[in-house]
């Protein structure tokens, strides 16, 4: 959803009496002359109200109707007989159509057991609706909790709603990208048996030999057979994987194993699916893709789930946990914590000169930033959560130890994940400070053994800025540094 631009030059409609005033004054249900409106709200004491933007505002989620400088509530009519129900439902319209129009992302939202409540961070808003944001703020159904928003109890119930619904459209949505997949996976499959009969002078006694395995079985572990020339009649073992976009593809533990067992017979075609009906395109074929495909470093390889299994009966696996269970421990996962905080390792310094240009002209050459990496889902999450971000301090290797400068003048951070740097965000530092390992145990840094002192950033997410980067920015970075160690954060300095 993009908003008008004239909202997003604004951060607020008021304060609670001024928004008040005008809902006061707008939602009668009568047509209302908004000049008439504007000179009647100005000049009241107590009243901040920007007319403008809450008209604006209000038009903008459809809570009114303008049209001849006049305008009409269309849902929602004042009532100053029970002033908080009216608020109530000024709130829940608000919220229901920010998540509506895609200015809330909910996927961010989570329950905070030791608090018994439900919580968003504020970068889950979009910046372009600060307006609205602010207004459920004013009147409490956000409540501002360090880097969080608390989601008001009385409003948990539509935030649930609303997230059902929208994880309902997305099952519907995910059923018709599935289906789309495997409509292109099918087409790409018959270029290949079309691809195949011409590659080579076959007769028509060798091209009744070219199959399409996958149809009758699916769990062959390749697609289609073919021969590898009308000489040979060596075997071909084909599977045939279409993409779209940049060169990519699933393989299966099945596909794997299919490849691996076959060897230099088995080869796999990368289709273009925007390609296939162009004259002579070729796709690209890999054989032995289990050697080429693993060994070569160009290829990104990354689990996207795992197959746990067991060959206990239930009746064996009940009587198997059923002691574990009355342990009293939480199971978590076994982290090498002494190397999973990546922010523990030594720092680099380098100068802007030292940079490519891409990364001077997003952040400027004249002020200190800050790149560190991360290196698992758990020191996300807890940088996420404190809003901090920390490197050493003391006497160890590593500390920044008569650095002061660098930490003094940072006023950027990049966050990026270690193994794929086109994950990344940006946050602005807005203070620094040291903390103590008491300190850092009382923020639950997710370190068994933490140091004796470290200097902490506390950041907020610059979203703006990071929508304009392009994803290569930190790779290229970081390829041009020759000396750089995988992992260590850096300081670029003017």
């Amino acid at each position: 959803m993009i908003m008008r631009k004239e909202l997003k030059r604004y951060s607020s409609i008021g304060n609670r009496a001024g928004i008040l005033l005008l809902c006061r004054k707008v939602l009668t249900g009568n047509m209302e002359d908004l000049s008439s409106i504007g000179a009647s709200c100005a000049f009241i004491n107590g009243v901040n109200l920007n007319f403008k933007c809450g008209i604006i505002a209000f038009e903008e989620i459809k809570l009114i109707s303008v049209a001849d400088n006049k305008c009409q509530a269309k849902d929602i009519l004042y009532s100053d007989e029970d002033e908080n129900l009216f608020i109530a439902k000024l709130c829940r319209f608000c919220m229901n159509a920010l998540i509506d129009m895609d200015l809330i992302n909910t996927e961010y939202l989570k329950y905070n057991e030791v608090k018994d409540v439900f919580q968003i961070p504020m970068y889950a808003f979009s910046m372009e609706c600060s307006v609205y944001r602010n207004l459920l703020i004013t009147f409490g159904a956000l409540i501002p909790d360090g880097t969080l928003f608390t989601i008001n109890e009385y409003f948990e119930s539509d935030f649930s709603k609303h997230v059902s619904y929208k994880h309902k459209i997305s099952q519907e949505l995910l059923l018709a990208q599935l289906e789309e997949k495997r409509i292109i996976g099918e087409k790409g499959e018959e270029f290949v048996i079309s691809y195949e009969k011409k590659r080579c002078p076959f007769t028509l006694q060798q091209q009744s030999k070219i199959k399409h395995i996958s149809v009758i079985d699916a769990s062959a572990g390749f697609d289609i057979l073919s021969l590898n020339d009308e000489i040979s009649q060596t075997k071909r073992y084909i599977e045939v994987k279409t993409y779209s976009g940049n060169v990519h593809f699933y393989w299966s533990s099945n596909e794997i194993e299919a490849a691996k067992l076959r060897a230099d017979k088995y080869f796999l075609y990368l289709v273009d699916y925007y390609q296939i009906e162009k004259d002579n395109y070729t796709p690209i074929i890999i054989q032995n893709p289990y050697f080429n495909v693993r060994n070569l470093s160009i290829w990104d390889i990354r689990p996207s789930s795992f197959l746990i299994s067991t060959s206990c009966s239930p009746d064996q696996l009940k009587e198997i946990i059923k002691p574990i269970q009355h342990q009293g421990f939480p199971y978590t996962l076994d982290y090498d914590e002494p190397y999973m905080m990546v922010a523990d390792s030594p720092f680099e310094t380098f100068k802007w000169t030292d940079v490519s240009q891409e990364i001077m002209h997003a952040f400027g050459n004249n002020g200190t930033i800050l790149i560190g990496g991360y290196k698992s889902k758990k020191q996300l999450a807890w940088i996420l959560e404190t809003g901090i971000y920390n490197i050493r301090l003391g006497r160890r290797a590593g500390s920044v130890l008569g650095r002061e400068k660098c930490i003094e003048e940072a006023e950027n951070l990049i966050l990026y994940d270690i193994y794929n740097p086109k994950r990344f965000q940006v946050y602005n530092i807005n203070s620094h400070c040291e903390k103590k390992k008491a300190d850092m145990i009382a923020l639950k840094y997710p370190n068994k053994h933490p140091g004796s002192l470290y200097m902490t950033f506390a950041i907020t997410r610059n979203a703006a800025l990071e929508t304009y980067m392009d994803r290569n920015i930190i790779s290229n970075l970081l390829a041009n540094l020759k000396s750089h160690k995988k992992g260590m954060p850096l300081f670029i300095e003017p």
